[in-house]
């Protein structure tokens, strides 16, 4: 991990992704809620995981255009990333912030927040104490009321732009995940302010889905 600053930098694998059938993907892609919990993720996986989310996407000629892999109302990209770490190899357990632009994660805080995570929950959901990794999805969603405040529904037209940007962004790394041959569910029902203090740098930031990842058990 390089320092730059105050903030611990990892650069993530490149990706090295061999071609896969759609069709098939999306057979395949279902809901897992069970997952080994000794096996972990490795790095290569992580990083193919949070390049489908929020990526930056590159011309053919391999030069970034400055969007990114899920589209974005008026390209305002609202979404951010943070990852809870609790077992992959190469990371020590804790939470990251996802750079889309450099595809590398600051470390922002170590220590198990697993049993914290299920607690948040609405109901029992134990899936996000057993996942390698829980992907919390966090948008600025008041900017987005602003920015299309004028249009009908007055204050709430921005808000279901985010909701479809968080669905796009969801299914991404869902269908990456099955790619990839791991298992995900998508959990929405849970108490964001609960959430929030578990990310040491949520500020303005609203959490609108956790995605929890790992092997298949």
């Amino acid at each position: 991990m390089n320092k730059q600053g105050n903030v611990m930098i990892k650069p993530l694998p490149e990706l090295q992704l061999p071609p896969c059938d759609l069709q098939m993907v999306l057979r395949e892609r279902e809901t897992v809620r069970s997952f080994n919990v000794e096996q972990g993720l490795n790095l290569e996986q992580l990083s193919a995981l949070l390049w489908a989310g929020q990526g930056e996407r590159k011309t053919r000629g391999g030069t970034s255009n400055g969007k990114r892999m899920a589209p974005s109302a008026n390209g305002l990209c609202p979404l951010s990333l943070q990852v809870y770490v609790r077992h992959v190899r190469g990371l020590i357990p804790g939470v990251y912030s996802y750079n889309g632009a450099s595809h590398s994660l600051n470390f922002l805080d170590e220590g198990e927040r697993s049993a914290q995570f299920a607690a948040a929950a609405i109901g029992e959901q134990p899936w996000l104490a057993d996942a390698a990794a829980v992907i919390v999805v966090l948008a600025d969603i008041q900017s987005m009321r602003q920015a299309f405040a004028e249009q009908a529904p007055r204050g709430w037209r921005g808000e279901r732009y985010v909701y479809m940007e968080t669905g796009a962004v969801s299914q991404n790394m869902h269908l990456q995940a099955t790619a990839l041959g791991l298992g995900m569910t998508l959990v929405g029902g849970f108490d964001d302010v609960a959430v929030c203090q578990l990310l040491p740098q949520s500020g303005l930031l609203e959490p609108t889905a956790l995605l929890c990842i790992g092997p298949r058990a």
